[in-house]
């Protein structure tokens, strides 16, 4: 069976938004965003959705 999404599983980019791509000179030129999630803080132990200090 063929799975249309295996490379996107392969690397982990499941969540990624491609915005746009070109060719440029025979290189793939793309411009790419991804979802904010929260998370937990290693240092201490805050939830965030963005890096802090």
């Amino acid at each position: 069976m063929l799975y249309t999404n295996n490379s996107e599983k392969l690397v982990g980019l499941q969540e990624l938004n491609v915005k746009y791509f070109e060719d440029i000179d025979g290189k793939m030129v793309l411009s790419a965003e991804m979802n904010k999630w929260e998370q937990v803080c290693p240092c201490c132990g805050e939830i965030i959705d963005i890096v802090h200090d």
